[in-house]
């Protein structure tokens, strides 16, 4: 009996983590990247978010406001696409991800246009911009 409560506690708790959070995947696609990239924010883990984010990039959302965000979810994702943001990697590519954000400065479903750059197959993604339109 004590088996099946267990069970039952953890399915529910991996069912509630599916639903209303994300969990960080192994792996380096751009979609994994950007997945990540969310799931840390919404576990409010930041380091690890940043981790993942070019040093410019960290620099300059270091240097914003920083907005409480208590969840953020990624509902789907598109791409990535190839495109030439600002040609300082050789490789670059875009995702679109739908995510839905509770925030103090506005909740809702939000489309994310995240562009990815590395240098050669062997580096990491890392995210060189996000915004909310191409």
């Amino acid at each position: 009996m004590k088996n099946r409560y267990k069970m039952g506690i953890g399915s529910l708790v991996v069912i509630i983590i599916l639903l209303y959070g994300a969990i960080p995947l192994p792996g380096n696609s751009p979609i994994v990247v950007v997945s990540n990239y969310y799931a840390y924010l919404s576990w409010g883990n930041a380091n690890k978010a940043d981790s993942l984010l070019t040093p410019t990039l960290q620099n300059v959302f270091q240097k914003s406001v920083p907005v409480k965000t208590y969840f953020m979810k990624p509902l789907f994702e598109q791409g990535p696409y190839p495109i030439r943001l600002d040609r300082q990697y050789q490789q670059e590519v875009q995702v679109i991800a739908n995510i839905f954000v509770l925030s103090s400065l506005g909740s809702g479903l939000k489309s994310q246009f995240i562009y990815l750059g590395r240098n050669s197959p062997n580096d990491p993604w890392r995210i060189i911009g996000i915004g909310t339109g191409p």
